[in-house]
Parts: structure tokens; sequence; C-alpha cells
């Protein structure tokens, strides 16, 4: 529900920011469709803290600032150098002689930061660090993995001057010396061979000990609730503590009383436990397609792409927070992935595709980019099972960078709290061998064992990404953007043209159901004998409405981050 910014000047006659400014940001960043109270600002040390959209479950002390809901807060969560806490969080600290950043085991809860001759400025939306830093220094190496992912790429920011604190994150700035150290804890799978009981009673204390003591009102929460495995492993462990809140689920109109639907399960599941359910329809025609399109450029500061919730301009997030909701209970998870055949499968679903993964998009290069190239950390160690790789992958990378991202988009309505990333599972998961952790194995016989006899995996009730791109409205929208000098410029005029010609009108609307021949396919052919194909047989094309509506939101986050 809140945002921090955190400045911190060198030398008392190198300080440039002050109240004021925060409050220009807060002015300028928060979304249109909510009235958001004034930013709270601190001052202490020299440092200055501003909380845009501030809340009373923002822990402040002194110019030290905690957004999220860590598990247990001790008395000195806001002193430099004492421990972290565990659950969803970002903490800034500072004192006089230091300044402390801290992410929690997977940084669920986003910081960017940027460390000059004379100024630090640290916060969870990367579009302030670079207002702050004036001007614009475009990193042009994320074009390219935005293009072919929907994500700037591994520990790509758009401005080369900042940076990102990545997973089980702690930086150091010494006040005194001006330097700044950073430490990541490497992400360590070590499965182990005990038997499949002991697994499970493990994976159960661990769930057990992440329910424990939860730090919230459960009244003043929801629980977004689908007929997953997920949503559902929450609802029964906070059922039987006494902790469930109301759940909520939300969905395209039609979908309202099909009984093989999410919508129907969950209300199943809520009966069943005795809770009240909410139903947010979620309707495309409550804003306007420039609406819908700026917001969600605003919002997700051009690091997601997963637009299809948001199709009605955040309406459902403004009614959210108007109804009194404080959070939602999100159920980002990590017990495993499906199985892959190939490294190319294991990055692509990952959201780590390259341009040489698809027919029809060439190399970067032509196109007057840089090379793609994985990090060394990213890649694939000896001896790692793919099984292993896909799953560290998923914990280094997706998690902090998408779902970490997504997290941050819905902040600015409410706060997000996802017990299914403590620490405890997480490690307890990194544990597993690769057969308990494909497809979430383990965890599915878990929770099929303390789940009510209600059915698993009902239709999705939220319309399909690319579907929503290929309405008239919203090509029509994008076309006009990129067919621009300005995009030209920064996409190159070759890939303009090649996206021009490629993107495609093929609905008027939002569809009512998915229809298409791919969808049709997905549903006859198995999962594993697509991926099978898919590497043995042919590389995909990447879907050129997708490739649209990705460049579109490039040229227009571009824009956004010079008008800062």
């Amino acid at each position: 529900m809140s945002k921090a910014i955190l400045i911190c000047p060198r030398r008392p006659d190198c300080r440039r920011f002050g109240p004021d400014d925060i409050r220009t940001l807060s002015d300028r960043l928060c979304p249109d469709n909510i009235s958001p109270p004034p930013p709270l600002t601190a001052e202490h040390h020299g440092a200055l803290l501003g909380v845009l959209n501030p809340v009373d479950t923002v822990a402040v002390e002194g110019a030290s600032a905690c957004l999220g809901f860590p598990r247990k807060r001790p008395a000195d969560w806001h002193r430099p150098g004492a421990p972290a806490p565990d659950g969803t969080f970002a903490l800034f600290r500072t004192s006089d002689r230091a300044v402390e950043l801290c992410t929690n085991i997977l940084a669920s809860r986003n910081i960017w930061y940027a460390h000059t001759d004379d100024l630090f400025v640290a916060s969870s939306s990367q579009r302030a660090v670079v207002a702050l830093l004036g001007g614009l220094e475009l990193n042009r190496s994320a074009i390219p993995w935005f293009l072919s992912t929907g994500t700037p790429g591994p520990g790509q920011p758009w401005d080369r001057r900042i940076r990102f604190l990545g997973p089980d994150g702690r930086l150091w700035l010494d006040r005194e010396a001006w330097t700044v150290n950073v430490e990541e804890a490497p992400v360590l799978f070590e499965p182990s061979d005990r038997p499949r009981d002991e697994q499970l009673a493990r994976l159960r204390a661990a769930l057990d000990e992440a329910f424990e003591d939860l730090p919230i009102e459960p009244s003043q929460w929801l629980l977004p609730l689908s007929s997953g495995f997920d949503s559902r492993a929450i609802l029964t462990y906070m059922a039987e503590r006494g902790l469930a809140p109301p759940c909520v689920t939300w969905g395209l109109a039609e979908h309202q009383h099909d009984p093989s639907s999410d919508l129907s399960v969950a209300r199943q599941l809520a009966e069943h436990y005795g809770l009240e359910h909410r139903y947010y329809r979620l309707d495309p025609s409550a804003a306007t397609v420039e609406q819908f399109l700026d917001r969600f450029v605003a919002l997700c500061e051009a690091r997601e792409d997963g637009v299809e919730g948001y199709v009605d301009g955040f309406d459902i997030w403004r009614r959210l927070l108007e109804d009194g909701a404080c959070g939602v209970i999100r159920g980002e998870q990590a017990f495993g992935e499906p199985p892959v055949h190939t490294e190319a499968d294991a990055r692509m679903d990952r959201k780590l595709a390259l341009f040489s993964d698809y027919t029809n998009l060439g190399e970067p290069e032509q196109y007057g980019f840089g090379p793609q190239e994985l990090p060394d950390t990213l890649k694939r160690r000896p001896g790692e099972s793919l099984a292993t790789w896909r799953d560290r992958l998923y914990q280094q990378y997706t998690m902090p960078y998408v779902f970490g991202c997504l997290n941050e988009l819905k902040a600015w309505y409410v706060e997000t709290l996802d017990p299914l990333t403590s620490r405890s599972i997480v490690e307890t998961v990194r544990t597993l061998p690769d057969r308990l952790r494909d497809d979430k194995a383990l965890f599915r016989d878990l929770v099929r064992a303390i789940s009510p006899d209600i059915p698993l995996g009902a239709k999705a009730i939220v319309p399909d990404p690319w579907d929503v791109m290929r309405t008239r409205d919203v090509v029509e929208h994008i076309r006009a953007e990129l067919d621009t000098s300005g995009a030209r410029e920064l996409l190159s005029g070759l890939l303009v043209d090649r996206i021009l010609d490629g993107a495609r009108v093929m609905h008027e609307s939002v569809p009512r159901q998915r229809k298409s021949v791919r969808d049709r396919v997905k549903r006859v052919i198995p999962q594993s004998v697509r991926k099978n194909l898919r590497s043995s047989v042919l590389k995909p094309a990447l879907d050129w409405n997708a490739l649209a509506f990705r460049a579109y939101v490039i040229s227009r986050f571009v824009a956004v981050l010079r008008d800062d």
C-alpha cells in the first residue's frame, strides 16, 4: 500500500532534496484513480525518508522504514546491523554511521538503489530513484530482454546508474568512508535422500511454522481464492488457526454462473469453512484503453507484461482499497515447477527467453541492440540437474523480478503477504529431491490430504493476455504509439515495421471465451508433449501482438522516465 524513498547525502553541503520533493514525487507517482493521503516525511542524522501513500501498517522509526509484513518485528528492527526478520518485507535502516537495505529470502518486495559521488538514494520504486538522480541514462540492454521475455531481464534496470538488491540481500553504506558493500546469499539446492514420509513431515512442519503468529488482523485482509493448490493451502492452514480472512475472487462477468469456473470452486471452499466470499467483476469497460494502458505502464514500471488482470484500469484494486482492505494474502510459492526437457524450456518457462529461441526475431544485433547472455549466476552449474536449475531460476530470477514486480504494482492499493515464501518453507524445498519438486509433487500430496473434497484445477476466469492485445482498440492504440519517429529511433525502424506488419486485430472486444486454435491444441495435447515438440521439432514464433505490446510498453515507459 505504500512506497518508501530514502535519500542520504554524503555531506550536509551535498543535500539537494527536502520534504517538498517527496510531495512532488508522490503527486507524480501515485495512481490517478485514488486519492492518497499526503506522504510521510522524516529526517534523521541527515537522511531523508519519504513514505508515499502512507498507512498505519508501515513501521517508521527516525529515517528507517519497514514495508510489508515481517512475521516478527523485533524492537531493534530499525538499527543497521540488527538481524533481518522473516516474511514479506523491504527494509530501509539508517543511523549516523550507516545505511542498510535488506530484502527477504526471495526479494518478493523490491528495492532499487543508486550510489553516486555525493548521493545515495533507495526506493521500492525504480521511477523514484531515476527521478531523484535527474536525467535519464537509458540502459539499452534492457530493451531486447523486454522484447523477448516481457521483463527487462536479469539485473537490468532501465537506467544504467541504478541497481537491484536481489534475494536475501543486504546492502551496507558506510557513511563516513562513503563505500557500499552488497551481500546476497547464494541460492543453493542441496537435495537429500530422506524417505518420502520424512520429507512430507519436514514440509508440513515448515508450513506450520510459516503460519504461526501471522501479524495480521484477519478481518482487515482478503484471501484471493481460486481452485488451485496454493490459495487452498493458505485457506486451510489459516482456517485451522482461526485466522481465515474473507475470501475474494475476480473475473469476467460471463463466468460468474459457470459451475466449472474458479469462481464456483472458490465459493464452495469459502462455504465449507464458513467464510465470507466476495466476487469482483473484472470489467474492461471501467477504463478507456488509454487509461488502462497508461496506468499499467506507469505502475508496473516496464518490468512485467502480465496485463490480463488489469484490463479494467486497476478498478478492482481501487475498489478493494475503498472497501477497507488492508492487504491481500497472495499464494506465491516456490514448491517446484513443471518438468522441462531442455535448457531452453527451463529458461523460457521462467521468462528468460532469448531472441534466438524464436523463429521470427533473428538476432538482437540486427536491430542495433547488444547481444543477450545469461549472467554467470544464472547459468546452469556443473553437475546441476535440469530440474534443480529450473527451480533455482524460478527462485533466483522469476520470484524477485516477475512476482516481486507484481507485488510492487499492487502495493499502491493494498499491502501483500506471501506466507508460502517464508524462509522455513523455501529452505525446506531446497532440500527436496527433484522428483518431489517436479510440478510441486510433495506439496500437492500434502494439500490433497488436508483439503476438503472439492474440485481442483477449474476454468480460469480472467482473459487470456494476448487475446486482450488482439482487440481493435488496443491494437490501434499500440500502432499509433509505435508508428512515430521516437519509437523508431528507440526500437529501430526495421523492428517497428516488422511489428506493425505482424500485429493483427482479431477481436472487437475482450472475447468471452478462449476459442483459438492454440487453446484447442493445448486442451488436447499434454504439456509434456507440447514441450517435446517445441524442443525437438520446431522453435516457437513469438506472437506479433505480444511483441507489439512489449514494444509499446518500452516506448511509453521511456517517455515516462524522461518526463519524471
